[in-house]
């Protein structure tokens, strides 16, 4: 019974240090510069979804919410992404981003195939 005691307080020490998913949101901006603010997500909220639009006239408006559920979604006049990390939100949605990995990967087997003379 005395080894219960400590370890159920360093299990609750434990649990009290989890932190939330921290995404960037906003509703309705033009512009990702005003979709920078990052906010704590409800417990429950696991995905940082990004959804762009555009208006009748033509001009992109975006949304960044935290959300217990996400679909990612691309259609005509409209893109829905979501991903699970902490401000893994900051780009807009179908946004390319270059892995490191993959350029080094290729450098090496470059490097490789220059050396074997071929």
């Amino acid at each position: 019974m005395q080894a219960v005691v400590p370890s159920l307080l360093a299990a609750a020490l434990l649990l009290g240090t989890v932190d939330s998913l921290r995404c960037y949101t906003c509703l309705t901006q033009t512009s990702n510069a005003e979709c920078l603010k990052p906010a704590d997500c409800p417990t429950g909220n696991f995905f940082c979804e990004t959804f762009i639009s555009k208006n009748p006239h033509g001009v992109s408006v975006i949304s960044k919410t935290c959300q217990s559920l996400c679909h990612e979604a691309s259609e005509a006049l409209s893109s829905t992404t979501c991903c699970k990390t902490d401000l893994c939100n900051e780009s807009g949605a179908n946004s390319v981003r270059i892995s490191y990995t993959v350029i080094s990967l290729a450098m090496v087997v470059c490097a490789l195939l220059l050396r074997a003379g071929l």
